[in-house]
């Protein structure tokens, strides 16, 4: 996703976005919320790296890089796991049909926010493949 359809999809201009990202200027707190929600992060990494979760009682929170794998369910594991065991060529047949997939349920998807991701997602495959 880039910076004007982050702008689009947040109702700010373009230049608010790019000072956002240098510092330059801080979001408002409704703002930030908006932020996270449209990258489906908690708002309190954003302010600060690290995430309060819901089970921790130390109420210190962690980096939100390394609540990432603890989020990753079993079969999400074998699959990546699986992916790293296929060559090249075998990857990228995957690759393509997921982009594929994915550029389809983007074009059906309703929700402003899951479009975004999928937009996201769909324009770092295209790298890739």
């Amino acid at each position: 996703m880039n910076q004007e359809e982050v702008a689009g999809l947040l109702g700010i201009s373009r230049k608010s976005v790019v000072n956002h990202e240098s510092g330059a200027n801080r979001p408002s707190a409704s703002l930030l919320k908006r932020y996270a929600e449209l990258y489906q992060i908690p708002w309190d990494w954003l302010l600060t790296g690290k995430s309060a979760e819901a089970g921790s009682r130390s109420g210190s929170g962690r980096s939100y890089s390394r609540e990432i794998p603890a989020q990753i369910a079993t079969d999400e594991e074998i699959l990546v796991d699986a992916f790293r065991l296929l060559d090249e060529k075998e990857k990228y047949s995957i690759l393509l049909n997921v982009f594929h997939s994915l550029a389809e349920k983007r074009n059906r998807e309703h929700d402003d926010a899951r479009k975004a991701r999928l937009n996201w997602v769909v324009e770092a495959l295209k790298k890739v493949i």
